[in-house]
């Protein structure tokens, strides 16, 4: 699979097939343990709502979340939680 990131203008340009759209995005950094995240998920909670609200959204507009933690137990845990 791939996935390309472009502006809008670029992809009409080119006549591309737009798909979707990368309304907001952000980051932050977990300092609870070198190797392992906040099991209460906090700061993975607070970068996906952050991304909501820069994307002028609410939670009930998200159509598909895209999962993706370490496919351990302690990152699958706050991640499940952080989305909840």
């Amino acid at each position: 699979a791939l996935l390309v990131i472009e502006t809008e203008a670029h992809a009409k340009a080119r006549g591309a097939n737009i798909l979707g759209r990368l309304m907001g995005a952000s980051i932050t950094s977990d300092g609870f343990h070198m190797v392992a995240p906040d099991p209460n998920g906090n700061r993975a909670g607070y970068a996906m709502t952050r991304a909501i609200e820069l994307a002028g959204l609410s939670p009930t507009d998200i159509d598909h979340i895209n999962a993706h933690a370490t496919g351990t137990t302690v990152g699958d845990v706050a991640e499940s939680v952080a989305i909840n």
